[in-house]
């Protein structure tokens, strides 16, 4: 008995399959960061229409800070600086309960490296000085010394999460379409 024949081998039809599960794997991975982007908006919203109340505040103490950052993307390439910021530490009351924070100063150095710059600002910030604190109308406890503006991550969220979504669908689509019409080729030839 005669084994019957085999189907024609299309040439080249496992790397077709290859680029059309690259293309739609990148294509989902794209479009899911655009998800996750978006889905994070509202959360960017909300806090964006926070509204956080100012008070008078008093130092308690300040310092500077030291960290370490390297920068660089190969090994050899590596720098390491030293970057300062000066920190302080200040007191506040609302509703006659005294709270206590530890926030970044309103002001710091030009030149993050500059540690005489920022022992300048340290020195100018002794203990009583008066500094403005935001705080959280919702949780007194929560302040800081900078009122923060817009959050990016909304405005990320808004417009590069469809933008992403739409990116990875079209690269998905693309690499659909090509597949089939390599696919075709392949059989006519």
């Amino acid at each position: 008995m005669n084994p019957s024949p085999s189907p024609p081998q299309q040439p080249g039809g496992g790397c077709l399959a290859l680029v059309l599960v690259f293309g739609l794997v990148i294509g989902a991975g794209i479009a899911f960061g655009g998800a996750t982007l978006l889905w994070q908006t509202p959360s960017a919203w909300k806090q964006m229409q926070e509204v956080w109340t100012e008070t008078p505040g008093t130092v308690l103490s300040s310092r500077v800070q030291e960290r370490e950052v390297r920068t660089g993307n190969q090994p050899q390439n590596y720098k390491t600086s030293t970057l300062y910021h000066v920190e302080l530490d200040y007191s506040y009351e609302l509703k006659g309960q005294r709270h206590t924070g530890t926030a970044p100063a309103a002001r710091q150095p030009e030149q993050e490296g500059n540690l005489e710059q920022a022992t300048v600002i340290a020195l100018e910030y002794q203990p009583g000085h008066p500094v403005s604190v935001f705080y959280n109308p919702k949780d007194h406890a929560t302040s800081r010394l900078v009122a923060e503006g817009p959050n990016g991550l909304f405005w990320i969220g808004l417009f590069g999460g469809p933008l992403l979504i739409l990116s990875g669908a079209g690269l998905g689509w693309w690499s659909w379409l090509d597949w089939k019409a390599k696919r075709k080729a392949a059989a006519g030839t």
